[in-house]
């Protein structure tokens, strides 16, 4: 399928969606097809088919899943908050039950395959090299967080997609990254809990939305779907005065820098019992007019 120069933007959002679900509804015929004729996939064990059959039916979500557009800087903001994020519990943190995510710049290449409960039965034989993440969609479907990566490849059988990674954890409970055996993906889990906690701290992020013009036709199905699009972006820094600890310990700054942000756990539901963490943001230290220190950034999977 040939792209067009703007096709990969907030404004084809929609667009990405309704490809996202026509691919899988099409991999569920193709593979509905199969079992009816009685033709077991190759390799495939009835574990791993009732796994695929619970994400196929899942993926059905899609197709009303709310839509976000992330920046690069956000990416990079939640990336590197993922190395050190304690837990997450996703019915908690999600922005919502069904999402597209996309990422103005794909994140970096992560092993192929999946976990589960069991593991390893979600995606046989996808994506045989490690892949970039372009993509992002989750849904909910009996008591699990289904998470399903997609890189852009316009000469794929799945139209300009391709699913590489899936990951399920369950729905309502903390997530344990340990229990993920590839590095790769306890790496990108965490990356979806910091965007997910991040983009809904005011003091981190800037969302604001937007409205493609028009909306395609899904397999003639005329359901009132989302049809905003969520822009998220980091915020600004707020700048942190120095003058009350130079006093205090001698020090002179002579350069602007960034301190790192950090994480906390916050007290909430029945009790204030539960814990949930939350990000503190980063922000900018020194002498309002003194050059800026800058170091470059290299967004890398480490957990």
């Amino acid at each position: 399928m040939p792209r067009k120069k703007n096709d990969w933007s907030p404004y084809s959002m929609p667009a990405i969606r309704n490809l996202l679900w026509e691919s899988q509804m099409s991999e569920w015929d193709r593979f509905m097809d199969l079992l009816e004729a009685g033709k077991r996939p190759r390799g495939l064990s009835d574990v791993a088919i009732g796994a695929r059959l619970s994400l196929y039916q899942g993926a059905e979500s899609i197709r009303a899943a709310e839509m976000y557009w992330v920046r690069p800087a956000m990416a990079e903001a939640a990336m590197d908050a993922s190395t050190d994020i304690p837990f997450f519990n996703p019915a908690v943190e999600r922005p919502a039950p069904h999402g597209v995510m996309a990422f103005e710049r794909p994140l970096p290449p992560v092993e192929p395959g999946s976990d589960a409960q069991p593991a390893d039965h979600y995606a046989p034989g996808w994506a045989p090299t490690a892949q970039p993440v372009d993509l992002i969609t989750w849904w909910s479907f009996e008591g699990s967080q289904v998470f399903l990566m997609w890189r852009r490849d316009s000469k794929t059988s799945h139209g300009p997609f391709e699913p590489s990674t899936a990951l399920v954890v369950p729905e309502t409970k903390i997530v344990e990254f340990d229990q993920f055996a590839q590095p790769g993906h306890r790496a990108l889990l965490a990356m979806i809990g910091s965007a997910w906690v991040m983009m809904q701290t005011p003091t981190v992020a800037e969302r604001r939305a937007v409205t493609p013009s028009g909306r395609p036709t899904e397999r003639g199905r005329q359901d009132k779907l989302p049809t905003d699009v969520t822009l998220v972006d980091l915020r600004s820094l707020r700048h942190a005065s120095t003058q009350t600890s130079e006093t205090e310990t001698g020090r002179t700054y002579t350069h602007r820098f960034v301190v790192r942000g950090h994480w906390k756990q916050v007290a909430h539901g029945p009790g204030r019992a539960e814990r949930r963490p939350a990000w503190i943001a980063s922000y900018v230290k020194g002498p309002p007019d003194a050059p800026f220190r800058h170091t470059e950034k290299v967004m890398v999977w480490r957990r």
